[in-house]
């Protein structure tokens, strides 16, 4: 099934909003917070879904939260954004009858960062666990929580989400379900395996992909666009040259959705951390001086601390070296597709020679693109919807 149509959007764009009060509606100009600084463009298909992305939402939000909880109150908020919702952009290439599962997996996956980053570290792994056994339940024993251990009030109600998922995606096709619900269950258990502190963004930044669910994320998408990519375990030396630049596309667009995350989020996140009552100052002389007054909660991952404790410089330097590193990365991305392009005609060069047939590599080339494309879009509206979104700026 095709995707819904879309739309190329305008990050500089004005938009006019209308908010409620108390005597009547008051219409407001607002431009965006910061600038969105990359040069990844950005789609949404948000204006051709009716209420499909909405209701999904409001059913996941309904499903794995409670009403008045901290975790509710988030979601709402992540959907308050004047310039664009966030998955009507990040997947604006999913075929129509899949747009739906996409939706709510990222907002369950979203809900529960937030309720586990509240929940101290043995109590999240505990209830992960419980997680995996609904994806999976043939392949775990079951689980029960010990006398005196504490539950969360939403573990039930993400239960029964994911056992209502579960059926619908292997419903519509149970050999594609089957793997994505594996790479479910095997990100929720990477999830809170991070050390609590890092020494260099090097060391960081696999962590941070992992952190944001990207590989689960970049299987979803495929998922989504129904698109069938050249197998890891394939033994053709242009497949797996292939393989590999396709992995490097996936970690560098996560690269780049990651720190774009931490660029505009740490001027909230900065707050969550510990404030002792030793002088501070803005120059680079006194960095270990101000970094040390920021004790880092372990459920807390933002690379800006990461560059001051590397290059022992200011807040205000790292958060400027971080901004040019995101930009270094997208130039990498564009030049890797170019390089993909590249691959992609040598590969067609060596099965024309050695007879494959010519649908069967068209298909790969043009899935290929296709996922590639989509990557970008994800990407993309990732580092937009955090450049403009309540959740960092009020408006």
């Amino acid at each position: 099934m095709a995707p819904f149509p879309s739309e190329l959007i305008e990050p500089t764009k004005t938009h006019h909003i209308t908010k409620p009060s108390s005597s009547k509606p008051v219409t407001t100009t607002v431009n965006p917070q910061t600038p969105y600084f990359i040069s990844l463009p950005i789609r949404t298909c948000e204006k051709s879904t009716g209420s499909l992305i909405s209701d999904a939402i409001s059913s996941t939000i309904s499903s794995c939260s409670l009403p008045g909880s901290r975790a509710q109150r988030a979601a709402i908020q992540r959907h308050t954004n004047p310039f664009g919702n966030l998955y009507g952009m990040a997947f604006s290439l999913s075929e129509q009858d899949r747009l739906e599962v996409a939706v709510k997996f990222i907002e369950f996956l979203c809900i529960l960062d937030d309720v586990m980053e509240e929940l101290p570290y043995e109590q999240a792994i505990r209830e992960h666990e419980i997680l995996c056994q609904v994806l999976n339940p043939t392949s775990h024993e079951s689980f029960m929580f010990g006398v005196g251990e504490p539950e969360s009030e939403c573990l039930e109600g993400m239960k029964r989400f994911l056992i209502d998922i579960r059926e619908t995606v292997l419903s519509l096709n149970p050999e594609q379900g089957h793997i994505l619900l594996a790479d479910l269950e095997r990100t929720l258990r990477q999830r809170e395996c991070a050390p609590a502190s890092f020494g260099a963004l090097e060391e960081y930044v696999p962590y941070r992909i992992v952190n944001l669910d990207w590989y689960f994320v970049c299987l979803l998408l495929r998922w989504s666009m129904n698109i069938s990519l050249p197998s890891p375990s394939s033994s053709s030396t242009s497949s797996s040259s292939l393989d590999s630049l396709i992995n490097d596309f996936e970690y560098i667009s996560g690269a780049i959705a990651g720190l774009g995350n931490d660029y505009y989020s740490w001027n909230r996140e900065k707050h969550q951390f510990q404030f002792q009552s030793t002088e501070s100052s803005d120059s680079d002389s006194d960095s270990d001086s101000e970094l040390s007054e920021m004790q880092l909660s372990d459920r807390i991952m933002n690379a800006v601390p990461v560059l001051m404790r590397q290059h022992s410089i200011s807040e205000v330097r790292a958060k400027e070296s971080l901004k040019e590193i995101v930009v270094q990365q997208v130039e990498r991305l564009e030049e890797l597709r170019k390089g993909m392009e590249v691959e992609l005609e040598r590969s067609s060069a060596i099965a024309t020679s050695s007879s494959v047939i010519g649908g069967d590599l068209d298909e790969l080339e043009e899935g290929l693109k296709r996922y590639l494309t989509g990557l970008e879009c994800v990407a993309a509206a990732y580092v937009y919807w955090c450049s403009t979104c309540p959740r960092y700026y009020v408006f």
